[in-house]
């Protein structure tokens, strides 16, 4: 095989602890966690798959996830490393970049007594790992409660620009946060997801953004970002319902799956009520499909910076873009792209039809004043 792992499950993840063979060749890092749920580990201990699999290529039950072709799996054993009470703690895995046909139950049972060995061994790796592990989860989660107390959310502000005119029409509110929650605000909101404490973070950074909306211009309209999880929060619902619907843009982050659309359609059928605009971020990125944009019907879409970016010297993101111009259309929504940072790209959207547009050569996030000045925006 080309290379072995021992692996640890924690909250959500598996996190490789330590490897043998050609690791980089199948796209792993040691101490980076993968998703569990779409891993073939989670299948085995599921009884969805067999421990050992010679020709993953082939086998019906494995040939088209997309796991096997991300890892370059042609042959796969893997067995549980368990915890006294017989439950899963890790696994112990092997894989092939070729099948092997004659892998069998033998190796499956040689690769279960070195788990044994591994469960009885007296350095504890996996233990030992586990409460390493808990001890920073508890560190950050401290972190996190401090900053949440404090409301240490800086809220910056970037303008959205009518393509037809170049007239400042809005703008978006941002987060920025001390750098020892970490330097990326999209990372310190996935890693508060990852502490249970997402949605509080979100209301802390939505309240600390409409503090400042009776300083926007009278027909302007400020942008804020909510996930599913914390449209579905009665506490943000009840923050967004509070202020005047008519000068707000939900925008629905998306980067997850919508675990329950019946549920974040009757939020956003109250925010729209209430006057709100909707609108889907990232479109063409992440989970953001057209069946999710028909699903949610907004009001805007968002054309995802791996779109803009680049989209005057590439025919396949102007074709893209063109279709999701026709597509928006059709919904009576306005096209939004974000990520406008040259000349050269900003014409290339005006060509294409998109309405509106957001981006460093537009404007970097700052104070709201200085978002929404026409003045900026005619220079």
């Amino acid at each position: 095989m080309d290379v072995a792992w021992l692996s640890q499950f924690t909250r959500g993840e598996q996190v490789i602890l330590a490897a043998d063979g050609d690791i980089a060749g199948i796209g792993l890092e040691i101490n980076c966690g993968t998703s569990y749920s779409d891993s073939y580990c989670a299948r085995v201990l599921a009884g969805d798959l067999p421990s050992v699999i010679p020709q993953a290529r082939h086998d019906p039950r494995t040939r088209d996830l997309p796991i096997t072709d991300q890892l370059s799996i042609g042959a796969y054993v893997g067995v549980p490393v368990t915890r006294p009470d017989g439950s899963a703690k890790g696994m112990l895995c092997c894989v092939s970049r070729s099948a092997q046909p004659r892998l069998d139950d033998r190796d499956a049972r040689f690769l279960q007594l070195l788990a044994g060995l591994l469960d009885e061994s007296e350095d504890g790796a996996l233990d030992a790992a586990a409460a390493a592990e808990e001890q920073a989860r508890d560190r950050s989660r401290t972190r996190m409660l401090r900053a949440l107390a404090a409301r240490a959310v800086e809220p910056v502000f970037q303008p959205v620009v009518r393509l037809a005119d170049m007239q400042v029409v809005g703008a978006e509110a941002l987060s920025r946060f001390d750098l020892a929650l970490g330097p990326n605000p999209a990372q310190v909101f996935s890693d508060a997801g990852q502490l249970g404490l997402g949605p509080d973070l979100e209301l802390v950074a939505l309240d600390r953004a409409l503090e400042h909306l009776p300083e926007l211009p009278e027909g302007m309209r400020l942008g804020v970002n909510a996930s599913p999880e914390a449209l579905l929060d009665p506490r943000v619902l009840a923050r967004l319902l509070a202020e005047p619907g008519h000068r707000l843009v939900v925008e629905v982050t998306e980067h997850a799956p919508v675990v329950d659309y019946p549920a974040l359609l009757r939020s956003l059928d109250e925010l729209r009520a209430g006057g709100a605009y909707v609108a889907v971020d990232d479109a063409g990125a992440g989970f953001s499909s057209l069946r999710h944009i028909l699903q949610l019907r907004p009001d805007s879409i968002k054309l995802d910076i791996d779109i803009t970016r680049g989209i005057a010297a590439d025919p396949v993101r102007q074709a893209l873009a063109r279709s999701l111009v026709g597509f928006a259309a059709s919904l009576g929504a306005e096209l939004l792209a974000e990520g406008v940072e040259t000349v050269e790209d900003l014409h290339a959207l005006e060509e294409l039809g998109v309405d509106l547009v957001q981006g460093f050569l537009l404007g970097r996030p700052g104070p709201l004043a200085q978002a929404v000045s026409t003045k900026e925006s005619r220079r």
